[in-house]
């Protein structure tokens, strides 16, 4: 069965799409355009997210859960620069697709640290014919997220909000 394919770029706001602005980062009453690309990979048809500031062209990856190759190429259609990757939890289905990212892009991954065993362990312990989702053991973490830490891309700042629904990490 084929995957499905969200839009492309998504504005965050009605106004952004018709050629405004739509992100206020600093308060000082300029704004800035976020474009976000959505995909779906994976056998659990996770979404991933590519955030690019447009002023700076500068790019965050979050939640690469599978089908690494696939992000490989959704970066470098959208031409910008890959700052980082941000992890919402270390899920099976969130970390799939880091080391196939991370042979070609050099960047550190953020993850808070509670989900920590889940990221080392959670592959290893998961069906068989789960694994495969993680082609490649992904080293480990680069930087811990905590409650109130503020991440940048490009222009943009980001305020970790600490909610652990899932589990403790998320």
């Amino acid at each position: 069965m084929p995957r499905r394919r969200r839009s492309r770029w998504r504005s965050t706001s009605r106004r952004a799409e018709e050629g405004g602005h739509a992100v206020d980062p600093h308060g000082s009453g300029g704004y800035a355009v976020v474009k976000i690309d959505v995909r779906t990979v994976g056998p659990f048809q996770e979404n991933c997210y590519l955030v690019v500031d447009d002023a700076t062209n500068h790019a965050v990856l979050i939640d690469p859960g599978d089908d690494g190759e696939q992000l490989v190429q959704m970066v470098r259609e959208s031409g910008a620069v890959l700052d980082a990757i941000w992890l919402t939890h270390a899920h099976i289905d969130h970390i799939g697709g880091i080391a196939e990212v991370r042979r070609h892009y050099d960047v550190p991954v953020h993850l808070h640290p509670l989900d920590l065993p889940y990221y080392t362990q959670l592959s290893a312990r998961a069906a068989p014919d789960v694994r495969r989702v993680v082609r490649g053991k992904p080293a480990g973490p680069d930087y811990e997220l905590a409650e109130g830490d503020v991440l940048s891309c490009g222009n943009l700042r980001f305020t970790v909000m600490h909610v652990p629904v899932m589990h403790r990490g998320s």
